[in-house]
């Protein structure tokens, strides 16, 4: 890795597409690490995004995952070999925040439409006026 100026990370089963800067194509990179991003830790390096790294997938239909494979490349785009047999790498899936809002706002508004005609049966009329 040392001989690296950046670390290009892709997972091929996801249908990300992003500008690459360094070679000015399009890539399937997740992010783009520089050496200066790492640090020693027990003599192995290691980064810790200060951030998550959100990407939007944009599938239009469920997406099934039994297998990620990630690949790690040199800014060269080669694939890095130099690292150490246990590489490890958390990627954390979740549904856009928007839309889980939208859809719990849309159950809440069906709900109290449901319950509205009811609620109007129940009001007492004016009794002994």
């Amino acid at each position: 890795m040392a001989n690296h100026g950046t670390i290009c990370v892709s997972v091929q089963e996801l249908p990300v597409e992003t500008v690459d800067g360094t070679r000015g194509d399009i890539s399937r990179d997740l992010a783009i690490l520089t050496r200066d991003q790492f640090s020693a830790v027990g003599g192995l390096q290691h980064h810790n995004a200060p951030w998550p790294n959100f990407l939007s997938l944009n599938n239009p239909a469920p997406l099934v995952l039994n297998q990620l494979s990630v690949q790690l490349r040199g800014d060269n785009g080669v694939l890095l070999d130099d690292l150490q047999p246990e590489t490890t790498l958390v990627v954390k899936v979740q549904r856009d925040p928007a839309i889980l809002q939208r859809e719990s706002t849309d159950r809440l508004v069906q709900a109290l439409g449901r319950n509205q005609p009811q609620a109007a049966a129940n009001i007492p009329t004016n009794v002994g006026s």
